[in-house]
């Protein structure tokens, strides 16, 4: 395989970044959306929602001769969430008013497993690869690199959300040196999505 190389993602690159983490509708989304394509549309917005290059949240990209394979993003100190306001706007134009108050019970219950990220561990919230360079231990690599940064950045941590039910990613997260410092569960959550919670991954970087 060719050197696997790492750039910042300009404006340009959204409609790949979209390909790339926005190829499969996620579980928690399905569930709370209603449909695999309301909740890729969701998903979509979301990452609209956040210009790119953005300041709050960096997207970087890792790339073999030229082509973008993987996509990593993250945040570090005290970013910006979306707003509620814009959550809901989003919402609403992708649901439509009836079904947004049908889905509400659903979607609200993904607040009661919201875990705090430390202000001093660079917290992962993408890292996706294309389902056609799987195999090459490409994630492995993007996680590397992420360390790096970490370390650059002067972290104190790294951090990661997951839901226990992605066990692939899990393993994944483990054998990288994360481990699991949270679990929350929610009985509200589970009868939505059928998923018992959140987990939360970190490393220590001060060894």
């Amino acid at each position: 395989m060719a050197d696997l190389t790492f750039r910042y993602a300009t404006s340009a690159d959204i409609d790949r970044v979209l390909e790339i983490v926005n190829a499969v509708p996620g579980e928690e989304a399905v569930a709370l959306m209603g449909s695999p394509e309301l909740a890729l549309k969701y998903d979509e917005g979301l990452i609209r929602l956040d210009p790119i290059p953005n300041a709050s949240r960096i997207t970087v990209l890792a790339e073999i001769d030229d082509h973008v394979v993987g996509v990593v993003q993250y945040q570090f100190g005290d970013a910006p969430h979306h707003s509620r306001v814009d959550v809901l706007r989003l919402l609403l134009q992708v649901l439509g008013p009836v079904k947004m108050v049908r889905r509400f019970p659903a979607i609200w219950s993904r607040t009661t497993v919201d875990i705090e990220t430390p202000t001093d561990s660079l917290h992962l919230t993408n890292v996706s690869v294309e389902e056609a360079a799987r195999g090459q231990d490409i994630g492995t690599k993007m996680l590397v690199w992420a360390e790096d940064e970490a370390r650059r950045l002067g972290a104190r941590m790294m951090s990661i959300t997951a839901i226990p039910t992605n066990a692939g990613a899990i393993r994944l997260y483990e054998r990288f040196g994360f481990k699991i410092t949270k679990t929350v569960n929610s009985p509200s959550y589970e009868k939505h999505t059928k998923i018992p919670g959140r987990i939360f991954l970190e490393k220590d970087l001060r060894a």
